[in-house]
């Protein structure tokens, strides 16, 4: 089960994503890299919306069998936080 913090509930409206969003991006993630603060993890995926693409970062913790997101958000600057050599069908 997916949880929002506080936070990543009033983040979700104002950056204009759906939890049907976080949800894709946590359960079927294009990469899973660790966050800076211990125990948080960071799933990424590039998603085209309206002919532009754009990396989705979650950032959450996992509970057990459920997922607590402590953010999200969409930026087109894919370079700056994929870790390694980004696929060529990706861009």
């Amino acid at each position: 089960m997916i949880k929002l913090s506080l936070h990543a509930d009033r983040q979700l409206n104002e950056r204009d994503l759906s939890l049907k969003d976080i949800e894709s991006v946590i359960n079927k993630p294009d990469q899973l890299v660790s966050a800076k603060t211990k125990g948080r993890k960071i799933a990424q995926k590039i998603i085209f919306r309206s002919k532009i693409k754009f990396l989705y970062r979650v950032v959450y913790v996992k509970e057990g069998h459920d997922f607590l997101v402590i953010t999200a958000y969409r930026t087109t600057k894919i370079e700056k936080y994929w870790e390694g050599e980004l696929n060529e069908n990706k861009l």
